[in-house]
């Protein structure tokens, strides 16, 4: 079945998202958007799941654990997990590989309980690198049955892969994400192994305005976990 789709979404979490992204905001636009799958992937934390695993029984669509983080060499990777308690022991030892002495640039991150009332703001900055490079990093995620997958590789300045990188095959990754469909032909010719893997279009939202609309879509077997990580695995050279 094809499974409309948006893994890259940025909650209050991420101190750079709008005031608007709140977790009942996103998941109601995500409803009227009719969307089959999401992500929320907030900057280095998990932290926004508890409230969200609370709401997400009033919904019809699947919500994946994910997370976007940015490993030592600076650019960003995103992650999906299939199981609750995976994603927040993960986020638990991810915490670890963070400074806590850097200071928050962009604003405010935000833990938000079941009515988007602040609970709780992060003190330190959720807007730097860990202390793992890509290999220890991948590493990490297996470790909690994670999948991996380069963000927006063709994103210019310090956040793309390709920024620092133009290969693929060195590193065990399940798939690609890509800024706009329109690039992805040129991308291809440019980097063929690009071929070998899924790629994602997503719309790395920080406000719910930005939200996909149901326009991008994979082919799951089911709609879970266990069936985007088929799809990804099927797809990969």
């Amino acid at each position: 079945m094809k499974v409309s789709y948006d893994l890259h979404i940025h909650s209050v979490l991420s101190s750079c998202a709008d005031d608007s992204q709140t977790p009942n905001n996103i998941l109601n636009m995500v409803m009227l958007k009719e969307l089959g799958m999401i992500s929320i992937t907030d900057h280095n934390s998990c932290k926004q799941y508890p409230t969200l695993e609370q709401l997400i029984e009033s919904y019809d669509y699947y919500l994946m654990y994910g997370i976007e983080t940015q490993v030592k060499e600076g650019f960003h990777v995103l992650s999906y997990f299939g199981k609750f308690k995976d994603v927040m022991k993960f986020d638990g030892e991810l915490e670890t590989h963070l400074d806590h002495n850097v200071k928050e640039k962009f604003g405010t991150a935000q833990i938000c309980d079941e009515f988007d009332e602040v609970s709780e703001i992060i003190p330190y900055s959720l807007h730097q690198s860990i202390d793992l490079d890509l290999v220890e990093y991948i590493k990490l995620v297996r470790k909690y049955n994670g999948l991996v997958v380069l963000a927006h590789i063709n994103r210019p300045g310090s956040t793309g892969y390709l920024t620092y990188y133009q290969e693929f095959k060195k590193y065990d990754i399940d798939a690609i994400e890509i800024m706009g469909r329109e690039n992805e032909k040129d991308l291809e010719e440019k980097y063929p192994e690009i071929k070998d893997y899924v790629h994602l279009f997503d719309s790395d939202a920080h406000s719910v305005v930005d939200i996909n609309e149901a326009i991008n879509f994979i082919e799951l077997d089911e709609v879970s976990f266990e069936g985007f990580k088929r799809a990804l695995l099927k797809g990969k050279k």
